[in-house]
């Protein structure tokens, strides 16, 4: 199914650009078919948000209003990086769980996104609460032996002890996108 340049939602627009961003690929896929949309659509709407300047820092934050409306909230916040100072929230029909954070200047200028939680996750982490997709970094704060391992963004991966079915800790390595849980495996 082709989707024109006029044709295209908004909110299925920002999917599809973050799916393109994405490593957990089954999730990714999976995704894909619940939108409708094929391997050469996802390239088109990744195209198109890398048209609207969505690949490169600084973009308008309006781009976000004009494609997915007022944000849920929008902050002010004290940061030492001038480019987080702003803050928007959005909710996505993929993520029901989580929100989506676009980070910004008080001029407007877009820095990134991420994902964030809707609601605190329990400590001590166990094995049976860490899903791909579900999980946020931000709500690893308090983890035993959090460390980061490799950043890039919008990729983050970290090395953490979680505790496993039979009572024991064993450490796990993280990989997150923009915030969220792609995959785990145990190190």
């Amino acid at each position: 199914m082709k989707h024109s340049r006029a044709l295209m939602n908004g909110t299925l627009l920002v999917q599809a650009y973050l799916l393109a961003t994405l490593r957990a690929s089954d999730l990714v896929e999976a995704a894909c078919r619940r939108l409708g949309l094929d391997s050469f659509t996802l390239k088109e709407y990744k195209a198109e948000a890398a048209r609207r300047g969505f690949d490169q820092p600084g973009h308008p934050m309006s781009n976000y209003i004009d494609l997915l409306g007022e944000p849920l909230s929008r902050e002010h916040v004290e940061d030492k990086d001038r480019y987080r100072r702003c803050r928007f929230t959005y909710a996505l029909p993929l993520w029901p769980e989580l929100v989506l954070v676009v980070y910004g200047s008080k001029e407007g200028q877009s820095a990134g996104v991420d994902f964030a939680g809707r609601r605190s996750v329990k400590v001590p982490p166990t094995i049976s609460m860490v899903h791909p997709w579900h999980l946020v970094d931000e709500q690893m704060v308090d983890w035993p032996g959090l460390r980061v391992v490799d950043e890039w963004y919008p990729m983050k991966d970290y090395e953490v002890l979680i505790q496993v079915d039979d009572g024991s800790w064993a450490r796990h390595f993280l990989l997150f996108d923009h915030g969220l849980l792609q995959e785990v495996s145990r190190g």
